[in-house]
């Protein structure tokens, strides 16, 4: 997949694969094309060349399925500085299934005390 603005390449045969259950992240400096490749992957862009697809639906086609299946932490919160990742996750499109998952992983001994305090521009 590949993605121009005018003249400019702002991504070049991009190729990803996750299996279920699997996450990523993005690293990369200023202008390296992580914004532009999330919103390719949530349909707010469509690709120049290739095709995107997540969990077997086109973004670009069906926006809300796709982005329903995603989660997104920023490196630094923008509406509310204050907000915790605990209450940032329970704002999920499907609370009743994040709520189970999340307490599954709190009360697991190695988080229970970390996940309370973490602001949500220093963890993911």
């Amino acid at each position: 997949m590949a993605r121009r603005f005018g003249p400019h390449l702002a991504l070049d045969n991009v190729s990803l694969r996750l299996e279920p259950g699997e996450s990523f992240g993005l690293l990369g400096a200023n202008g390296a094309g992580k914004t532009t490749f999330i919103r390719l992957l949530t349909g707010f862009l469509a690709a120049s060349s290739g095709s995107v697809e997540v969990d077997g639906l086109c973004p670009t086609r069906d926006p809300r399925r796709v982005q329903a299946r995603m989660g997104y932490v920023p490196e630094t919160p923008r509406l509310y500085p204050e907000l915790r990742v605990r209450h940032l996750m329970l704002t999920s499109p499907s609370p009743t299934r994040t709520r189970a998952r999340l307490f599954e992983v709190w009360t697991r001994p190695s988080m229970s005390g970390l996940i309370r305090w973490i602001p949500t521009g220093q963890a993911c």
